[in-house]
């Protein structure tokens, strides 16, 4: 006979069952839904996929690939506002956007004659990219900056981010002692605060080396050391913010793997491996905001969770519609 109390010991099991599913289920997006950066290949050291364009989940390190490039990719950035990548050709002054949505890229302009940027440059040194506004440092045929350059460049982007509107410099106060900066490297700009962070290495005296800060939301902005003598000041490192404000690295010609910084001492975190890529970037761009339309990778531990509570409520559900029931009642399967 059916009672009250089998009814309310019945309820409360499938509540107990249910509760499981929904507490495993938000467990593992929660643990899915970590920060991105996105990243470009070039034509060495790649893993097999040369001039490529990837995000990277800064929590579990999966790679994901979004695209190639129609040329070697280099002073990488990712515009949010229009789900849109830039970078320049890494042997030329070619700048170009990628659009995700078709998979090619366009070129829009060349450093030189568009930018004003020194006869001979090249796209092969630093980008990235904030409120509508890319930024770089162009690089001779040597892959180093121009002797005593202190001038960080920026193109501004038209609204639908596919072709420029203008273009200028900006002159950065250096230490004393110091005429410009060294051979990144790379630069990547804090999405919070709007603060740029580079990491170069002195391949002379009067050059910057380590990893320093530069304000762009003042008029006239100062170069500030941060630490001249870690592992993130004496390797070239290719750096980029997730959303939430953390700084990551790669270290071209490194170990497949992405590093979290201290921006306050420019110490590093415990290495993350790579998963899905064995090789390493040629740069890294920051992600301001979460357009990017990614599919989240469970980890193992939650997907085995999700699996026993899932048999859990098929073996509930059986249970309950093999049990012999009175010819007045009717009872359902407990659905899951």
């Amino acid at each position: 006979m059916l009672t009250s109390r089998n009814i309310i010991g019945t309820k409360r099991r499938r509540i107990a069952v249910l509760s499981l599913v929904a507490m495993v289920s938000c467990l593992m997006f929660s643990e899915a839904e970590g920060g991105i950066v996105t990243a470009v290949t070039g034509n060495a050291n790649n893993g097999g996929e040369p001039n490529s364009i990837f995000t990277i989940d800064t929590n579990t390190g999966v790679v994901s690939k979004i695209g190639s490039a129609s040329i070697t990719p280099n002073a990488f950035a990712y515009a949010p506002a229009n789900d849109i990548f830039y970078y320049g050709d890494h042997n030329s002054d070619d700048f170009y956007y990628f659009d995700p949505s078709t998979g090619t890229d366009t070129k829009i302009a060349e450093a030189v004659i568009d930018f004003g940027a020194p006869a001979g440059s090249r796209f092969s040194g630093p980008g990235d990219f904030y409120q509508n506004r890319y930024y770089f440092v162009p690089e001779q045929s040597s892959g180093q900056p121009y002797n005593g350059s202190d001038v960080l460049y920026y193109v501004d982007l038209a609204a639908n981010g596919k072709s420029w509107t203008g273009a200028g410099q900006i002159t950065i106060g250096m230490p004393t002692g110091k005429t410009g900066f060294g051979d990144f490297g790379d630069i990547a700009i804090n999405p919070n605060t709007g603060i740029l962070y580079g990491q170069t290495i002195a391949r002379n005296s009067d050059q910057i080396g380590g990893l320093y800060s530069i304000d762009l939301n003042v008029a006239n902005p100062t170069l500030t050391m941060i630490n001249t003598s870690s592992a993130a000041s004496t390797n070239a490192f290719q750096l980029a913010f997730n959303q939430y404000g953390e700084l990551f690295g790669n270290r071209y010609d490194g170990n497949s793997e992405i590093i979290p910084i201290d921006i306050s001492n420019g110490n590093l975190g415990a290495t993350i491996t790579l998963v899905g890529l064995n090789g390493d970037f040629f740069d890294m761009g920051s992600v301001h905001q979460l357009t990017l339309t990614v599919t989240p990778v469970p980890e193992p531990a939650s997907l085995h969770l999700l699996f026993f509570a899932t048999l859990i409520c098929s073996w509930w559900s059986r249970r309950r519609s093999l049990r012999v029931k009175p010819d007045s009642e009717t009872i359902s399967p407990v659905a899951c």
